[in-house]
């Protein structure tokens, strides 16, 4: 499933070997404009395949009122500020920030080499499923955050591309994985 987007239903015919950032990349001999971002927390991982053209990123983090300190200390005042008007627990709030900067990074190949006070985030706004976010730095960019479980996931992806993602299907094949 992971990999139709490529049509390649045998996840044996695939390999995915760091590049000099250690970003993914991904190989396989039929496929050459396809990248891939991916994301693991405790047992669980997370990928995104797309275009060469159309850059994405993704992450996920457990909900760990341990990380308070930590994520925190990666925010600006605007995101504390932003985070605490929310409806939602504030830690859910902080991992999802701290999901869509790292994210972010990904997509520009930077990693956690560049400070995240950079990535900051300027809006949010829930949605349905999910909660629609932008950042301050990089208009061109949007990512769509949700809970699964404990945990939050984030993509982003370029601001003028229309994402279709079917999260109760996510949801329902993750609480079957656990």
């Amino acid at each position: 499933e992971v990999f139709s987007f490529v049509g390649i239903h045998n996840p044996q015919n695939i390999f995915i070997k760091p590049g000099c950032f250690t970003q993914p990349i991904f190989i396989n001999n039929h496929y050459k404009n396809v990248q891939v971002s991916i994301s693991h927390c405790d047992d669980i991982g997370a990928a995104v395949a797309f275009p060469e053209e159309l850059l994405m990123g993704i992450d996920i983090e457990r909900v760990d009122t341990n990380k308070v300190d930590a994520m925190e200390s990666q925010m600006t005042a605007n995101e504390i500020d932003l985070v605490k008007s929310f409806p939602d627990p504030y830690i859910t709030m902080l991992t999802l920030l701290w999901t869509a900067k790292e994210a972010l990074s990904k997509v520009l190949k930077t990693g956690l080499m560049t400070p995240f006070h950079v990535f900051e985030i300027d809006m949010l706004q829930k949605k349905h499923n999910s909660i629609a976010l932008t950042f301050q730095n990089f208009g061109q960019y949007q990512g769509i955050s949700f809970n699964l479980g404990n945990y939050i996931n984030t993509i982003v992806y370029p601001k003028n591309t229309e994402m279709d993602l079917d999260i109760q299907y996510l949801k329902k094949k993750f609480m079957y994985l656990l």
